[in-house]
């Protein structure tokens, strides 16, 4: 019988997927702020930053996932103007958060946050066969949506025409604390005109945490 019940269950769970009865991803579009609508903003040399930091149940906002909270991933929507008559260029790599104990937290690539939750969905290895609850684990571990979805989202590098605004997420691993972002400062530099090469000013301001949504 016990044997019987773990071949079944993969025709199952076949079905369900068939049938739709297992949740598919949702993607989110990411809202069309302003860099002055964020919780903290700079402007210098022509260029406008924004950062709004989802911490906590805001996660679900922008992606469809709960394991970015539980890997401690915070993904800031960077929101950057360019108001110059030239192109300007950036990338999340120039992009890091300065701590209160003044250590540095570089970006986390889209590809290492995606590989962190699908490994996070793999069951641990079972010497009884594969119950109900591993097989759901298991296809969990396909989320080819989910992985576009962050490709699609992503900062990476950027080049934005005179008067351009682009929105783009960058993960930073910081925790899930409400005051996970208190007394850190988002730095921003390796910011160049594109046209000319010439290297530009960074820009440095305090991050803030938005309200929590209302309940």
């Amino acid at each position: 019988m016990k044997t019987m019940r773990h071949t079944l269950w993969p025709a199952i769970f076949s079905i369900g997927l068939l049938t739709g009865w297992l949740p598919a991803y949702t993607f989110k579009p990411l809202p069309a702020l302003a860099a002055a609508d964020c919780p903290a903003w700079q402007e210098s040399g022509g260029l406008a930053i924004g950062a709004y930091p989802y911490i906590g149940k805001r996660i679900r906002e922008i992606f469809d996932t709960k394991d970015l909270f539980k890997e401690g991933l915070v993904p800031v929507l960077i929101v950057a103007h360019n108001r110059n008559s030239f192109r300007v260029s950036l990338a999340e790599t120039g992009m890091s958060i300065y701590l209160p104990s003044g250590d540095e937290n570089k970006p986390v690539p889209w590809e290492v946050a995606a590989a962190n939750i699908l490994k996070s969905n793999l069951p641990a290895p079972s010497t009884t066969g594969s119950g109900p609850w591993d097989i759901i684990r298991l296809a969990g571990a396909n989320k080819s949506d989910m992985i576009e979805d962050f490709k699609k989202k992503s900062f990476g590098p950027r080049t934005l025409a005179p008067d351009e605004t682009v929105r783009a997420v960058v993960f930073f691993r910081l925790g899930q604390a409400p005051d996970s972002v208190a007394g850190t400062r988002l730095y921003v530099s390796d910011i160049t005109n594109a046209d000319t090469g010439e290297e530009m000013l960074y820009l440095e301001f305090d991050l803030k945490a938005p309200p929590e949504p209302k309940k």
